[in-house]
């Protein structure tokens, strides 16, 4: 893999009018997620952490043997990473 400094979030693709309409500040609501997030999954409470979330059918089709190849190395270059993945564990498709 390339050497990467730091790392960075995305942004949301979604079209601004599908949007939710927030209540409270997008950091505030951000805030809340996570926490909701970590709570959730059992992760360590952290405010500064990044999720890196993965949705879809856990199989090598899908590239889950990636994440699994190289989330050892990205959780030692940065401890405060935690990774979710969500989905089934496979279908006739994908075995």
């Amino acid at each position: 893999l390339w050497p990467l400094d730091k790392i960075e979030g995305l942004d949301n693709p979604m079209l601004s009018e599908e949007r939710a309409v927030l209540t409270e500040s997008l950091s505030e609501a951000k805030r809340k997620a996570k926490l909701e997030i970590q709570a959730l999954f059992d992760l360590n409470v952290d405010p500064e952490a990044r999720i890196f979330v993965s949705l879809g059918r856990l199989v090598r089709q899908k590239g889950v043997d990636l994440l699994a190849d190289v989330a050892p190395w990205l959780l030692l270059k940065f401890p405060k990473a935690q990774f979710v993945l969500v989905g089934p564990l496979g279908d006739g498709f994908g075995h």
